[in-house]
């Protein structure tokens, strides 16, 4: 059972229900017995006609990083540095060993005048642990000389570090990969089918699912397509019982996907306040 309420994207998600539907919602099944749907949709009359459940595929793993990430600013400081720089981190290596490591490595790359060091650039040298660890969790560094030291810009100060995820790139897809992926999450993510299972144990015909796809939860074509602010599939998605599907990618992008037996619609996305 839920006591706290519900989360910041699922009032997201009821916000823009309720908005594209012109209907009102009734969070009050979940919050009284567990395992029932988010919420139920209210007709004109307020009697309910349709389930909603609301949830998001994304990597357990990059989220938990990017929550550290983002309470950190994305900026670490080690003193002593002459220069500042740029780390991309994959969400695998381990926060403390970086803050120790890192240090170490970014001032070897200092002392031997190497800003943007390859993957195996040092030869026996790659043997020292730093730049062992570094190669061996695909960190990415990248140096700058241009400091600020009056104070003007903290990003520039010398030490100062910026951490990213590791670029997304790949080859976008024909849109209608997405019809593709979606039905073959839900037949093989254990989380979809549970959300799937509430659905259909709500005894409603008009059934709703609400997915927050973040980058790290989707291939990169598919994500591309979704993110993108003017393509729509053509193909329709086989969702079983499954009678709407709304697809929103984050982090929060001007428009997104819903789906039903009409076919696919771009809409706005509201205003995040």
């Amino acid at each position: 059972m839920r006591g706290s309420g519900p989360t910041p994207e699922e009032q997201l998600a009821f916000r823009i229900v309720e908005r594209e539907l012109g209907v009102a919602l009734d969070l009050s099944r979940e919050l009284e017995a567990p395992n029932q749907v988010d919420a139920v949709l209210l007709g004109s009359d307020g009697r309910p006609f349709a389930a909603l459940e609301v949830t998001a595929i994304r990597d357990p793993q990059s989220a938990e990083s990017e929550r550290l990430l983002s309470r950190d600013r994305h900026r670490w400081y080690f003193p002593g540095l002459r220069w500042w720089w740029t780390v991309e981190m994959p969400a695998k290596a381990r926060h403390k060993e970086a803050k120790k490591i890192l240090p170490i490595a970014l001032r070897f790359f200092e002392d031997n005048g190497i800003m943007h060091p390859g993957p195996d650039p040092f030869g026996s040298t790659s043997s020292l642990p730093a730049i062992r660890w570094c190669m061996n969790n695909h960190v990415s560094v990248h140096g700058f000389d241009n400091v600020a030291t009056d104070g003007s810009s903290r990003l520039r100060e010398p030490g100062s570090v910026i951490v990213l995820p590791p670029g997304v790139g790949g080859v976008s897809g024909n849109v209608n990969e997405i019809s593709s992926w979606i039905t073959d999450e839900l037949r093989s993510s254990k989380l979809l089918q549970s959300k799937h299972a509430k659905l259909q144990r709500s005894g409603f015909e008009e059934q709703h699912l609400f997915l927050f796809v973040d980058m790290s939860g989707a291939p990169f074509s598919v994500y591309d397509d979704l993110a993108s602010e003017s393509d729509v599939p053509t193909t329709a998605p086989e969702l079983d019982s499954i009678t709407h599907l709304w697809l929103f990618p984050t982090p929060n992008f001007s428009t997104f996907l819903s789906w039903n037996q009409d076919g696919w619609k771009r809409l706005a996305s509201p205003t995040i306040n």
